[in-house]
């Protein structure tokens, strides 16, 4: 979307048609084709990808402004966030001493004589159904939304690998919070975000090479690894307004 000095309207100019070339070659697709400016001509244009649909263009006539005031909406660019509901348990928050005491008064401690006249699948089950009738009373599950990332298209196992041991220093600090635990920590998360970046900028130099001859296969590469990262796509529809 922007403010373009070509001469548009004629569709037999030079730079009228190496404009539109380019964005053939490029996959993107003009949406205007009516007059934007009080002296006429399509100065003002709407680029998206040639897959892209708008609706509810409106070209209003120029007042204030020598451009006409455009008005338009664009549908989602990327997909909206997905959200999984798992169940999960405080097990941090367990009474040790109380599940000590609720299993010597339950049937599992029973006399030997009352355990040893029943079979082994009698036992399993009798184990099975104390523990988890135990363990629903004291620490019922809790639903958690948490949100679906999916990992980026460069994540290998050498990403894998360092994340856990990242992980792993991180819970030990946090479990005895000593200071050599932090810095051990710390070295780890910087480590883990220098290979991060090496396996991103490897991956974008093997995508520009891979397309370099394929300049409508680059740019929708590139387009897809920006919506991914969402710094420069919205996230919802709404109006666009160009103009005065």
């Amino acid at each position: 979307m922007g403010d373009f000095n070509l001469p548009l309207k004629d569709q037999t100019d030079p730079d009228s048609i190496s404009f539109r070339d380019i964005l053939s070659q490029f996959g993107l697709r003009q949406h205007i084709n009516e007059t934007t400016h009080k002296l006429g001509g399509f100065l003002d244009l709407v680029i998206t990808a040639d897959n892209e649909q708008v609706r509810d263009l409106k070209v209003q006539p120029p007042t204030i402004s020598d451009h006409a005031y455009i008005q338009f909406w664009l549908p989602h660019l990327h997909s909206q966030p997905l959200h999984a509901i798992r169940k999960t348990r405080g097990w941090r928050s367990l009474d040790r001493r109380m599940l000590s005491d609720a299993l010597r008064s339950s049937q599992l401690s029973s006399s030997p004589s009352t355990l040893d006249a029943q079979t082994v699948d009698e036992l399993f089950d009798l184990y099975t159904s104390t523990m988890n009738q135990l363990i629903d009373t004291m620490l019922p599950l809790r639903e958690l939304k948490t949100r679906c990332r999916p990992l980026a298209v460069w994540f290998d196992s050498d990403c894998h690998q360092i994340r856990r041991r990242s992980r792993c220093l991180e819970r030990r600090f946090r479990r005895t919070r000593d200071p050599a635990d932090k810095l051990a920590w710390i070295t780890q998360l910087r480590a883990l975000h220098q290979l991060y970046r090496r396996k991103e900028a490897a991956y974008g130099e093997n995508l520009v090479q891979r397309n370099e001859k394929y300049p409508k296969r680059l740019w929708t590469s590139i387009s897809g690894l920006m919506a991914r990262h969402g710094t420069f796509f919205p996230t919802a529809s709404g109006p666009i307004l160009h103009g005065q």
